[in-house]
């Protein structure tokens, strides 16, 4: 019943050295319960009152921003903005702090989500370079049961500053995007060009119970609302729930395109002709699995103005109930890295 934050420091130099494992605990919130009355209060050491009426509230998801500046002026970075979803539909802002090991509550809302959140995604949108003001603008996506897609935008209150930051959410954007819960939820910034409807872009990628994979781009308008431009979504990505997506970016691997002949092509934009002539550039990549065991490689292509989603390859994995995907690229790198799969088991690709 207790929502409960911790934060882990991994020292890797010590486990090489057969020191132990390296990981220790470097911060942690102070455990707060909900009572049926709808107040918090805090949990003291050694006592447990009322269990009776406590509610069984759960973090469901996390997304984390940083490492941030301390102050405006410092190289310093030692501060992270962490933001949780409940299984109460709750969203709340933290900022943890390394240095003091401090969780400090910022901003909730409880209003636009009436079911448990499932999934979470953070993403910070810099201005395009040919503009003056190059601030840093932070975006949270976040799914529940019920299938919306929610954005909301971390925007600052007055009194705000980088020491002391004071920030609230903003919904920019709501859409119910799923038949059933959205299980995983992965974004990416500025990964098209203005070609594709200008200014700041965040592209989008989800999958839910009901085995759909769901990408959409949209663009930060001069009013500061979300416009959706361009979406694809394939209905049965999946013989079974579709558990985890991860987005990566084109640049962080050199991947050849796939022949017309041997790829499966998907939109749901308009029809064009496709002349020999025609090119197509590659966006990104998507990573999906599920419970069917099967990893698939998604390209993002852009076709004369058109967005598409094209298999680019499948395998099968060795883990029981696949859920989770991660990718480990390698800095400075394009082509090494390896893909983590977990389920009842861990697997490296």
């Amino acid at each position: 019943g207790k929502e409960h934050l911790m934060a882990f420091a991994l020292d890797s130099s010590k486990h090489e050295q057969g020191e132990g494992s390296g990981v220790r605990m470097i911060g942690e919130t102070g455990g707060r319960v909900l009572k049926r009355s709808g107040k918090w209060w805090k949990n003291k050491e050694g006592q447990q009152r009322e269990r009776e009426e406590i509610l069984d509230i759960r973090i469901m998801c996390i997304a984390v921003f940083g490492p941030l500046r301390d102050d405006e002026g410092s190289k310093e970075r030692s501060r992270y903005f962490v933001v949780t979803g409940n299984s109460s539909g709750r969203l709340a802002m933290f900022v943890f702090s390394i240095r003091t090991g401090k969780f400090t509550l910022i901003d909730e809302n409880r209003a636009h989500h009436g079911a448990p959140i499932l999934a979470l995604s953070g993403d910070i949108v810099s201005s395009d370079a040919e503009t003056k003001d190059k601030t840093e603008r932070f975006f949270v996506i976040s799914g529940d049961t019920n299938g919306q897609l929610l954005i909301w935008e971390l925007c600052q209150r007055s009194q705000s500053t980088a020491s002391k930051p004071n920030l609230m959410f903003e919904l920019r954007y709501k859409e119910v995007v799923h038949q059933s819960g959205i299980n995983s939820i992965s974004s990416l910034s500025n990964v098209i060009g203005r070609n594709m409807g200008g200014g700041l872009g965040i592209l989008v990628a989800s999958g839910g119970d009901d085995q759909a994979l769901f990408i959409k781009y949209l663009v930060v308008t001069e009013l500061n609302e979300m416009k959706a431009m361009h979406q694809v979504q394939i209905a049965c990505a999946h013989s079974s729930a579709l558990k985890s997506v991860r987005l990566m970016r084109r640049d962080d691997r050199d991947c050849s395109q796939a022949s017309s002949d041997q790829a499966r092509p998907h939109s749901t934009s308009r029809a064009s002709s496709s002349s020999p002539s025609e090119t197509s550039s590659i966006v990104c990549e998507v990573y999906t699995t599920g419970y069917d065991q099967r990893l698939h490689v998604w390209q993002i292509r852009v076709k004369a103005g058109v967005l598409k989603a094209i298999v680019q390859r499948s395998v099968t994995s060795d883990v029981p109930d696949t859920s989770a995907v991660c990718l480990c690229i390698r800095k400075g790198e394009s082509k090494p890295k390896a893909i983590v799969l977990a389920g009842q088991g861990l697997q490296v690709m």
